[in-house]
């Protein structure tokens, strides 16, 4: 006599211990349990032979492995420009999103501008976010020369930004470039 085997009607199956051995083609309903990872959905179970829907298994006429499916999660990345436009990526749990091409403004003969960033560090994805552009940062002074071809006279454009420009022409700046003349 064995001790610890479980015997069912009509020869469809056998239960030693916690192992299930059921008869081919018999349905057994199962309890199953699975802890899902974060950033994850459970999105069911697979059987390595048989079928299987849900917890109910037509068993097969061989062992089955039964696993546990989970699918990544996606989350929605959104871009807001400075002028209130947007653009949207799709992204995984736990993927670093793709900055679109960075923005740019278009200069002048005085200013020119870079990129700021956005509003926070672009960081692994947990759920949805939006990224916002900073304000463009004015580029320090440029400068323009030009040669007075009457008189071979050089004439130098100095542009500052406008917080740093106080509306009149330095009086000395010859003085630091002779035979240059000070334009506003």
């Amino acid at each position: 006599s064995v001790s610890g085997i479980t015997a069912y009607k009509n020869n469809s199956g056998l239960k030693y211990g916690n192992t299930f051995y059921a008869g081919n083609g018999d349905n057994v309903t199962l309890t199953l349990s699975h802890d899902t990872p974060t950033g994850y959905t459970f999105t069911g179970y697979t059987a390595s032979a048989g079928t299987i829907d849900g917890t109910a298994l037509t068993m097969p006429e061989s062992d089955v492995v039964i696993n546990a499916v989970d699918a990544v999660n996606t989350y929605t990345v959104t871009w807001v420009d400075g002028d209130g436009n947007s653009t949207t990526d799709t992204v995984a749990y736990g993927t670093v999103p793709t900055a679109p091409q960075n923005p740019t403004k278009t200069g002048n003969a005085q200013y020119s501008y870079t990129f700021s960033g956005w509003d926070k560090d672009i960081t692994a994805v947990t759920g949805d976010v939006t990224y916002t552009e900073e304000d463009f940062t004015k580029d320090s002074s440029s400068l323009d020369v030009a040669v007075n071809p009457a008189s071979s006279e050089v004439v130098l454009a100095v542009y500052l930004p406008s917080e740093e420009y106080s509306g009149t022409t330095p009086s000395n700046l010859s003085s630091y470039v002779p035979g240059v003349k000070a334009m506003t």
